[in-house]
């Protein structure tokens, strides 16, 4: 659930949260989200996101009901980590509801959202850490996969402690396939991380997990 999309209704213009996650968002940072964490799905939408986090291998905690009266307990609860998308029409209002809490979290969120000065207030307020996908896809409406969206999204984090505050992501065509590395001569495989296929040396994974 997250995509705000503007529709033109009889003169007005109505605000659309309704729009679900493909896996390929949460597929491409599985490397990097925390694996000691319980994952809370704070906005439940089909129910299919937390599905595909699960079948990630996470432990997941969804269908929560009203996202701010359980931020109030969950918050405070050092083993659970928010990964979700939220409704972007209400990201103001889940920024207010976040910055008193200590929890990890990872918001797919459009990337203009950072620089909103409404946004702003809050955003100074926490230590995040940005992750840039180096691909994107549609959002599903309905259970049909649109097409991409005119505008790009980032992943907002806290408490990921990654290596660098602004993380591009590599190509990660070999992540999502599920291809080994290619070896260059002299190379082996246990050079490389096991999660996200980049040598060890260069790899962003919080606990490279190594290939034996």
């Amino acid at each position: 659930m997250g995509d705000s999309i503007i529709i033109l209704k009889g003169g007005k213009n109505w605000y659309d949260d309704e729009y679900n996650t493909p896996m390929i968002y949460w597929r491409n940072i599985k490397h990097l989200i925390p694996k000691d964490k319980t994952i809370w799905e704070g906005f439940y939408g089909n129910g299919k996101s937390a599905e595909y986090i699960k079948k990630l291998g996470f432990d997941v905690l969804d269908n929560t009901g009203d996202f701010y009266r359980a931020i109030t307990k969950l918050g405070k609860d050092p083993n659970i980590c928010l990964l979700t998308n939220p409704p972007y029409t209400r990201f103001r209002k889940i920024l207010e509801a976040l910055v008193n809490t200590t929890i990890p979290f990872c918001l797919l969120i459009p990337i203009s959202k950072i620089s909103m000065i409404e946004n702003q207030q809050y955003l100074k307020k926490m230590n995040i850490q940005i992750i840039i996908p180096n691909q994107y896809s549609g959002f599903v409406k309905d259970g049909k996969q649109l097409p991409n969206p005119p505008f790009y999204c980032v992943y907002l984090t806290r408490g990921f402690n990654l290596k660098k505050d602004i993380l591009f992501l590599p190509n990660m065509s070999c992540i999502t396939r599920g291809r080994p590395p290619k070896l260059a001569e002299g190379e082996l495989q246990k050079d490389y991380c096991k999660d996200c296929k980049i040598k060890i040396d260069e790899c962003e994974c919080i606990e490279p997990n190594i290939i034996l």
